[in-house]
């Protein structure tokens, strides 16, 4: 994929909510050719061992544990019956060449970079995320500052979703000014959800277009709905930090320190997180496949 520019810049208005809210939603930046590369790539990647089976995990808890409880077990297979399945895979530039070449290629760098107000992007990783037509399992809430390997406030998420994502599909949830007002929480014991369901009234749904991307500071509390729909919903966050990131290798992360190369708090220089913007070469780096731990 040869470097390119999204389809228009981000607005005064649209950095100042990102920088207020903690997330944006910014429409009609991404053509819908840039995608294609993805879709042989996801087709892959949830065919491959290492994929993620949320849903397959979920049962496994749910499913009856003694003889007394599988009188019950109609009623698993009545639920089952036509459901389908909530898949992740973590890291997935790490073995798709064009995925790294999406992530890299210029729209999705000059768009944080917009937004985060920086000079210099990094692409840090990424997560697929595939929810099969009656996909009942939501995602959590959370935010995705506890499994970043590096710090600083010039840090976000681009959602992409490889197809239109409405009300019914899973779109993403934002907790609006979460970034700000609720930072530290898990360092207090406090929980996502329980925040989440206190302010009700902040959480906003973000359907979107393909071409369209939601844009979240690492820090944001956000979840997704279930997929009740009867289309698939499948998408790709990529996380980008600025020019105030510094590395640190948390205890979530799979990867060891002499993968990284670096010292914590030292500048995300390696090639592990190669430049997005301004644009550069594309180039493949190779080693380990490890994510945040699920």
């Amino acid at each position: 994929m040869i470097a390119c520019a999204p389809l228009r810049t981000v607005t005064d208005d649209e950095i100042a909510r990102f920088e207020r809210d903690g997330f944006v939603v910014l429409r009609g930046v991404l053509a819908r050719e840039w995608l294609a590369a993805l879709d042989p790539a996801c087709t892959r990647l949830l065919a491959a061992q290492d994929a993620l089976d949320i849903t397959e995990e979920t049962l496994r808890l749910a499913a009856p544990s003694d003889a007394d409880a599988l009188f019950g077990a109609p009623k698993y297979a009545r639920a089952l019956a036509g459901r389908g399945r909530f898949r992740m895979h973590f890291n997935t530039a790490r073995c798709e060449p064009d995925v790294l070449a999406f992530a890299v290629a210029g729209a999705l760098g000059a768009l944080a970079a917009g937004l985060l107000r920086s000079s210099v992007v990094r692409f840090v990783d990424d997560i697929l995320f595939a929810k099969d037509p009656r996909t009942e399992e939501a995602t959590e809430w959370h935010d995705d500052d506890g499994g970043s390997v590096c710090t600083g406030y010039q840090r976000c998420s681009v959602w992409v979703a490889l197809g239109d994502v409405k009300d019914d599909a899973g779109p993403l949830w934002a907790l609006r000014g979460s970034h700000v007002r609720f930072a530290g929480w898990r360092a207090r014991g406090d929980s996502a959800a329980a925040i989440a369901a206190a302010h009700r009234q902040d959480v906003v749904t973000c359907p979107v277009r393909i071409g369209d991307v939601v844009v979240h500071h690492l820090a944001t509390l956000h979840a997704a709905g279930p997929n009740r729909s009867d289309q698939a919903r499948r998408a790709w966050a990529f996380r980008y930090a600025g020019d105030d990131a510094r590395f640190l290798l948390r205890r979530a992360r799979r990867e060891s320190r002499a993968w990284y190369r670096l010292p914590d708090g030292a500048p995300l220089s390696d090639e592990r997180f190669p430049v997005a913007w301004p644009p550069v070469t594309v180039r493949l780096h190779e080693g380990s496949t490890g994510g945040p731990a699920p």
